[in-house]
């Protein structure tokens, strides 16, 4: 059979009705199913072309991967087969035309190609999410329904990512010849990203980039790379710029994400089909609520709405229980009025005249705690500028009440920090506090700029105690505040009559929010919480923020209610100490929090809930408290936001921004650098550990677990959107992998999954459980657990099947960091032990039997919390600080000798995560730098 099919012949049960047209692939015919009485699209691959093995197995992979996928805007295949020796794919028939079509009749409206780029990028994501890339996204290949329904059609060029189950299980050379060879081009020019046209290996971001390349067409009436041959085009991707819009109003917002597909190198395009979705679907909502808004807005209206003015809603959050309380009361007139204002900016003029009028205005100023006449700002993520001001390691940043200076800590050494003050407009800086031992952090300016308060802390552990300090902004010697407590955050009331800061008593778990006059003298305790429930300490600058009337303090509050724990943004009358919740997200992150003048909340965080998009890293959000809506998210980059400030006008923030940059290496023990391989480039993984065949497992900074081969290749993802997973390991059959995860409720406990991440299993479920280790038979799971009781943490196990927990030893203080011998079982574990004259850190080495301590080893007080048995059980190693923390150390059981460095490593830094080859021969060891800078934010005018 020569692969034409003659109108009103039979395909086996399918009667040809008409020719539908042709493609690469095969020609594609109009069929009626005489068995379901249905009319198809039939697809025939050609004789001379079924010949072609691997053009064959392309046909097949498209009937494969397409019929996998079940989603509206996927076409759907029917059956796949052969029939007299022809192969045939029977699909959906699609009433309408392609998108190719559409744009030959004219340039489409923004709406319609935000509508089609959705559903598109829908499709997409769909089809990422099963590990089905697509390869050749053009018009062509995507269908619009005569009722407006995007169909992506032809999957002949997918690449199947990740092989399933009962598919070419046992045919190595078929699985391989699926997978297109470095080198080979394969796709439509126009639409190639610059990876794919080069002949390298893709993934789904080469899919972002061609959807990116239909977007920009649909908008232009042409592609952004032109050419005048297929070559052309080609190194016109590969080299230029895409061509501006010409005489197009297209929304600044709609060109950033257009560019943003289209960045040549992969890491700096949208990293997930997901994300792009997210932004799409945002800029519609936006558009649509604009255009509403002026459709609805009369110049000289000024109707007041039909809604029964008098019902409002307030929420009160007890603290203690961690439950929200939904209260119902009568507003006042002020209230309505104030209300309708920020609703209605035509009636504004009319009401202030009837405020004057009435003598309302001053008592909606004094019963309105949230009130304030000062537009919202940082509504409008695209109208944001961002300047970087400084560059380097920056640990906490401050700007000034007046926006002129800027109060930041540095690094002085690997344990000395300093505070420098630079003036913003010059970027001339001096120093205010000399280099002190420890960290600081809080820091806060006093509302007329002339005093910073900060916080310093020398110990390492949650039993430390920390100091407040005033130091006047043009330096000097700093005045002691408070020194009793281990204090987290500090923040000064817009009167700067009042210092309020939060502090942990360790001996009582116990953690407080303090008042005290501005000196320090009579401190008072606002509100008291008792383990579980905890203030949260930002990550990096302030964690309180006072509302601009000096009324309430906002904090982040952890709650931990029947194993769950959750993270709310609370505020706090500093009068009486009552509480209310001031938005109802929940967080997964928590970075720092200001109060604007506008009575609007900025936080640095991450979302966890659905309520708001969420993100890997923490990012910026604008929260309107006690407003019903959800956090508007204002940024979105692949940067993390650690702590954020605003001077006194509420117009300028100020946040520090860092990203990591994390990388296996592998070295043979005692390694000299120039002997070091980097085995990744991605910068994206932030825990290694090794598989018993000599392969790597590891968790991304997107905190998901992955496979990979020794060398870096044939990566596997085998978590997904399902909380934290971290410290993977797979036991010695290679059968499981163990690991934490906080799916389950926001806390850690301990999961099993198999090798191929199916059939995941949650085998613990106390208050907290971290840190799996496996026995040396991979029979048993060992873990540090905090009891309910809050008595001391234990080491337990529990086993590798499900089943009771055991508890092998009881330790004094936090969760302890611990590891597992491969060789006899044998369990170290870490403590701080205080002594007369010095707190020295010892691990103890306990059998797993009878929890008896065989030995204590003394590591130097520079040693990570982190560390590893070797797998001959000889020594123990460690990350060291010394000489910036590039390295790591080693000692011997035996106890004789100091500790030696086991690598020699001259740059980057070194995280804590490193392991041992299943033989001991080698070192996989995470490497990268952090760099965080200081960005100023403000709207564009």
């Amino acid at each position: 059979m020569d692969g034409k099919l003659e109108i009103g012949s039979s395909f086996g049960h399918y009667r040809i009705v008409s020719k539908i047209g042709s493609g690469g692939m095969g020609d594609v015919y109009l069929a009626e199913d005489s068995r379901l009485h249905r009319q198809i699209a039939l697809k025939i691959l050609p004789e001379g072309v079924a010949e072609d093995r691997g053009r064959l197995l392309r046909f097949e992979q498209e009937a494969i991967a397409a019929s996998g996928l079940n989603h509206p805007n996927i076409l759907t295949i029917y059956e796949f087969g052969i029939t007299n020796e022809t192969h045939f794919l029977a699909a959906e028939l699609i009433a309408g035309n392609t998108l190719r079509e559409r744009i030959k009749s004219g340039r489409l409206s923004i709406d319609e190609s935000l509508d089609i780029s959705i559903q598109t990028a829908a499709a997409l994501s769909a089809a990422h999410e099963a590990k089905i890339i697509h390869r050749d996204i053009k018009p062509e290949n995507i269908m619009i329904r005569h009722d407006h329904l995007v169909k992506v059609l032809d999957f002949g060029l997918a690449k199947l990512t990740e092989k399933k189950v009962g598919m070419f299980d046992s045919e190595a050379e078929t699985r391989a010849q699926l997978n297109t060879e470095p080198g080979v081009i394969m796709g439509t020019a126009a639409y190639m990203s610059p990876e794919q046209a080069r002949g390298k290996i893709t993934d789904e971001r080469s899919d972002i980039w061609s959807l990116g390349i239909v977007i920009y067409e649909m908008i232009a009436g042409r592609t952004p790379f032109a050419g005048e041959t297929a070559t052309d085009c080609i190194a016109a991707i590969i080299h230029k710029h895409p061509a501006p819009f010409i005489d197009i109003n297209v929304p600044e917002r709609l060109q950033e994400i257009i560019g943003k597909c289209l960045e040549k190198a992969p890491d700096e395009r949208y990293q997930t089909t997901k994300d792009l979705l997210l932004d799409l679907r945002r800029l519609k909502k936006k558009l649509e609520f604009e255009a509403e808004r002026e459709r609805s807005i009369e110049p000289n209206s000024t109707a007041l709405p039909t809604k029964d003015p008098l019902e409002n809603r307030t929420q009160t959050f007890n603290v203690t229980t961690g439950a929200a309380e939904l209260n119902t009361h009568t507003a006042s007139s002020a209230e309505y009025v104030a209300s309708e204002i920020r609703r209605h900016k035509p009636f504004v003029v009319g009401v202030l005249a009837l405020l004057a009028l009435s003598g309302i205005g001053f008592g909606i100023y004094k019963y309105s705690g949230f009130f304030t006449t000062t537009a919202s700002r940082f509504t409008s993520p695209q109208n944001l500028k961002f300047t970087r001001l400084t560059s380097g390691q920056i640990r906490d940043i401050e700007i000034s009440p007046d926006g002129k200076y800027a109060a930041y800590v540095t690094a002085v050494s690997s344990d000395t920090q300093s505070i420098r003050l630079r003036q913003i407009a010059t970027a001339t800086d001096v120093e205010i506090v000399a280099p002190v031992a420890g960290s600081i952090w809080a820091l806060s300016f006093t509302a007329d700029g002339n005093y910073l308060y900060y916080i310093n802390s020398v110990g390492m552990t949650a039993a430390d105690q920390s100091t407040i300090y005033r130091i006047s902004a043009l330096g000097g010697s700093p005045t002691k505040i408070a020194d009793k407590l281990r204090y987290l955050d500090t923040a000064v009331s817009p009167d700067g009559k009042t210092l309020a800061y939060t502090a942990i008593d360790s001996s009582k778990k116990e953690s407080y929010l303090l008042l005290a006059n501005a000196d320090g003298s009579d401190e008072r305790i606002l509100l008291k919480l008792n383990d579980p429930n905890s203030f949260v300490k930002a990550i990096a600058g302030n964690g309180l923020a006072w509302s601009l009337d000096g009324k309430t303090i906002a904090f982040c509050l952890m709650a931990l209610a029947q194993g769950e724990k959750s993270l709310k943004i609370v505020g706090i009358s500093a009068g009486d100490g009552s509480q209310r919740q001031l938005s109802e997200q929940n967080w997964e992150r928590f970075g720092s929090l200001v109060w604007l003048a506008d009575g609007n909340l900025i936080i640095s965080g991450r979302a966890k809930s659905a309520g708001a998009e969420s993100a890997t890293s923490n990012q910026l959000w604008l929260i309107a408290p006690n407003a019903a809506t959800p956090p508007q998210r204002i940024t979105n980059d692949l940067n993390g936001y650690a702590s954020v400030s605003a001077n006194a006008a509420g117009d300028v923030l100020l946040a520090t921004t860092s990203k990591r940059i994390r990388n296996v290496w592998l070295a043979p023990e005692t390694a000299a650098a120039a002997r070091a391989v980097q085995v990744t480039s991605s910068g994206e993984v932030r825990f290694v550990n090794w598989t018993p065949d000599g392969n790597f497992l590891y968790t991304s900074m997107a905190n998901d677990i992955w496979t990979m081969n020794a060398d870096g290749t044939n990566q596997k993802q085998l978590t997904k959107d399902q909380g934290d997973n971290l410290h993977p390991s797979m036991t010695p059959d290679g059968r499981y992998i163990v690991f934490m995860s906080t799916r389950a409720g926001g806390v850690y406990h301990i999961f099993r999954m198999d090798a191929d991440g199916r059939n995941q299993k949650q085998l613990t479920n106390g208050p907290t459980e971290i840190s799996a280790r496996l026995s040396p038979d991979g029979k048993w799971v060992y873990y540090s657990a905090q009891t309910a009781e809050n008595e001391p943490s234990n080491i337990c196990k529990v086993p590798i099947e499900g089943g009771e927990p055991i508890v092998i030893a009881k330790i004094p203080g936090g969760l302890p960091t611990f590891d597992v011998s491969p060789r006899d079982g044998l369990i170290a574990y870490r403590q701080m032990e205080k002594g007369q004259e010095k707190t020295e850190s010892k691990i103890f080495i306990v059998s797993p039997d009878d929890s008896r301590v065989i030995k204590t080893l003394t590591i130097p007080p520079t040693a990570a919390a982190m560390f590893h048995w070797r797998p001959d059980g000889s020594v123990i190693a460690f990350r060291d600080s010394r000489g910036g923390g590039a390295n790591l150390w080693a000692i011997s059981l035996d106890g004789k000798g100091e500790a030696k460095p086991l690598t020699d490593f001259k740059t980057e830094t070194m995280d804590f995560s490193f392991a041992w080859s299943p033989d001991g021969k080698q070192l996989a060891v995470i490497r990268g730098t952090s760099v965080t800078d200081a960005v100023l934010i403000t709207e564009m005018k």
